[in-house]
């Protein structure tokens, strides 16, 4: 059945091909037309009838179908000029198979298993497109399918948003609407190098980007609202990805008690720079992580921490805004034979129910080992209900008599250095506090 979001009474082509002027093609409420159209590696379309009319490189659709588009030619351009395929979510609509330099435009995908799937294909744009309700993914890049450029799609409804699935490389994800799918929203599996940038991504349920076992991917720019599970998410593989310049808000409820707005977990060296992180569960967590910098960030309105560090090593956490969240920054440990070692360094720790927390609860399972052993100096940590509980001792200075400042302090600086020499140590933690905020 024939399904589409704009009228077609009457459709204007002009410049059809080769200086044919311009033609007008009525739409009678006529069934669409019924079959799988080939085009094959010589340029020829299968069946004959199929509406496909061909302009030298160019293939222009001229009706709707029901059925399957394959494309076995490369350095082509196909334009749906917002014809619809509609499938029966057993078969792709579009299959760019093995081919190179291809141009997939301006088609409606209905009810396919994949919307559009490119498998082992190269330097291809699949641009304009809109894709509804596959029962999988609307658009998937598939094995070794590289140097793709993937913008300004539609997808809605759809398992998956997009994915790119085993060793795909140097894509570029941009400028696309992914809106309301069941799991993913942007996926990259045992896929490295790849950019996705510019992307909105709006009330999907598990992840909003994710990166999979995989490494040097970047995820910027992009603007994340809704979700149950994650908002931005990485796990295994190299790591090395850089995590910039996104907004995410509204991650996670209290009615399940789970929630990340970024999300990293058993992996190293990620960068993490200038999000604005809001009204999610967790802001930021890291667990069983080393080497992540977690820089620059605005963190607030977070129902439990705004930086969550579990069982997690040398995580250097420099300049971040980390304000109105229930907990500031959380420290944890499950691993009695980790050091924590984490760097917390030049942050605004403001307005949270508690600015730094190191915890020593009963978590259902185990207690936790011990969550101390981190560095905490030069932050700014102002009126906080509760500025600072350490159930495991931390660092307070940098070795060199600079400890973080604090609002609460009322002691005095005998010897006008800047750093409170008496009432110490301030909080039962630091000994060297600043008497003027530090950032």
């Amino acid at each position: 059945m024939r399904k589409t979001y704009v009228g077609l009474a009457t459709l204007v082509v002009i410049g059809l091909c080769l200086g044919t002027g311009i033609f007008t093609i009525s739409a009678d409420a006529a069934d669409p037309w019924e079959g799988d159209i080939v085009i094959n590696a010589d340029g020829s379309v299968s069946p004959s009838d199929a509406p496909v009319k061909v302009c030298g490189k160019g293939y222009i659709f001229t009706d709707d179908i029901d059925g399957m588009l394959v494309v076995k030619k490369s350095e082509v351009n196909i334009d749906g000029k917002g014809y619809s395929i509609t499938g029966d979510g057993k078969d792709f609509g579009i299959h760019l198979d093995n081919v190179d330099g291809v141009t997939i435009k301006n088609f409606n995908i209905f009810d396919a298993l994949v919307g559009i799937r490119l498998d082992s294909s190269c330097e291809n744009t699949i641009k304009d497109n809109s894709i509804y309700d596959s029962v999988n993914a609307g658009i998937a890049l598939w094995e070794s399918s590289n140097y793709n450029t993937v913008k300004d799609n539609y997808a809605t409804g759809n398992l998956y948003g997009i994915v790119l699935i085993y060793y795909c490389s140097n894509n570029v994800i941009k400028d696309n609407r992914i809106i309301s799918n069941i799991r993913y929203g942007l996926d990259a599996y045992i896929s490295d190098n790849n950019m996705f940038k510019d992307n909105t991504v709006i009330d999907h349920l598990y992840w909003g980007i994710s990166f999979r076992y995989s490494a040097n991917n970047i995820a910027k720019n992009n603007n994340i609202d809704g979700g149950l599970y994650y908002g931005i998410g990485m796990w295994g593989g190299d790591g090395d990805h850089i995590i910039i310049d996104n907004v995410i808000k509204n991650i996670g409820s209290i009615e399940i008690n789970w929630g990340v707005g970024i999300y990293i977990d058993t992996i190293t060296d990620i960068l993490v720079k200038n999000n604005e992180l809001y009204d999610n569960f967790i802001g930021l967590g890291s667990w069983y992580t080393c080497d992540i910098t977690i820089k620059s960030n605005y963190i607030t309105g977070s129902t439990v921490p705004g930086i969550y560090i579990d069982t997690a090593t040398r995580n250097n956490v420099n300049g971040n805004d980390i304000i109105d969240n229930t907990f500031g920054v959380y420290f944890f440990n499950r691993d009695e034979t980790l050091a924590m070692e984490n760097l917390i360094t030049n942050n605004l720790i403001q307005g949270n129910w508690v600015g730094v927390f190191t915890d020593d609860t009963f978590d259902g399972y185990n207690y936790p080992n011990d969550a101390g052993g981190n560095t905490i100096y030069h932050n700014d940590i102002i009126d906080n209900d509760v500025q600072v509980y350490e159930g495991y001792e931390n660092i307070w200075d940098n070795g060199k008599g600079e400890g973080n400042y604090w609002s609460d302090y009322e002691g005095s600086d005998t010897d006008y250095d800047g750093i409170g020499d008496t009432d110490l140590p301030h909080n039962g933690v630091d000994d060297y506090p600043l008497m003027e905020p530090y950032n």
